[in-house]
């Protein structure tokens, strides 16, 4: 379905024709994927959810390039989309640029989260010179995908990252490779050049207000990450940092199975 915003067109889809008891499960990718990266898990998980191709992403429409797209702008939309499909709660899930929206939200509405799943995410850059360096980087990036989007794939696939994604997981490789070659790369810059972490705000000084539950998933190979789960760890009240064995970045790519359990048994306690 589609659900259309002041300036964008989300493709939305959801796996349940009326609203149940148990809040269901909102599911955001990273950047350069698509809801499709989440059709195994919302199967295995057996619950209620909700997927949305991100701005820029998918089939996910942009009405104005020219316009901006803050943060805020994010926080509108999904609440907008919330209230259209007539949910009050959901359990939010976001991975990597999907993770820093789905805190974004969950910071500014909280009263609309049951909890949050959190991987793979950063609450932000705190240091305003680091942050204008990180956009530069990031703007970087968008010439390269507007000059050369093939190149700029295949250099997205060799990132230090993504290192075992298609030995572990070949079939969900495969399926991330199309997907990416099926982007829009007017759409990718759009969404690179308004929502890095670059222009981000810094949660850090929000995290000790969340006052729902947060899971934390890394994996143990992505150091980077791990130690900005712990330091959020120790500044969210009640929060269950899990750090999943002989894996990257994308965790749920690359321990599907052991990512599932993970979070099935998260919501279970919930």
């Amino acid at each position: 379905m589609t659900i259309q915003s002041e300036n964008i067109r989300f493709n939305v889809s959801k796996n349940f024709e009326e609203f149940t008891e148990f809040p269901p499960v909102l599911l955001l990718h990273g950047f350069t994927g698509n809801l499709k990266v989440w059709d195994n898990i919302r199967d295995k998980i057996s619950y209620p959810s909700i997927a949305i191709d991100l701005p820029g992403h998918g089939q996910s429409t942009i009405l104005n390039y020219s316009t901006k797209y803050s943060f805020d702008d994010w926080n509108r939309d999904l609440k907008f989309i919330l209230d259209k499909l007539q949910i009050s709660k959901i359990n939010l899930c976001g991975y990597s640029m999907g993770g820093r929206l789905a805190l974004s939200f969950a910071i500014n509405h909280s009263d609309r989260i049951h909890s949050l799943i959190l991987e793979s995410t950063s609450p932000g850059i705190s240091d305003l010179i680091e942050r204008e360096n990180r956009y530069k980087i990031d703007l970087q990036l968008v010439d390269k995908i507007d000059s050369n989007f093939k190149l700029f794939l295949s250099d997205w696939a060799k990132l230090p990252f993504f290192e075992y994604q298609q030995s572990r997981n070949p079939s969900e490789w495969q399926k991330l490779v199309e997907i990416r070659k099926s982007s829009n790369p007017k759409g990718l810059v759009y969404s690179l050049r308004n929502l890095s972490v670059g222009n981000q705000p810094s949660y850090w000084d929000s995290l000790q207000k969340i006052d729902f539950p947060v899971l934390l998933i890394t994996g143990s190979e992505d150091n980077k990450y791990n130690k900005i789960a712990k330091q959020m760890s120790q500044q969210i009240q009640c929060t269950y940092p899990i750090n999943i064995p002989n894996s990257g970045h994308t965790t749920h790519l690359e321990k599907l199975d052991t990512f599932v359990g993970v979070v099935k048994n998260f919501l279970k306690i919930r």
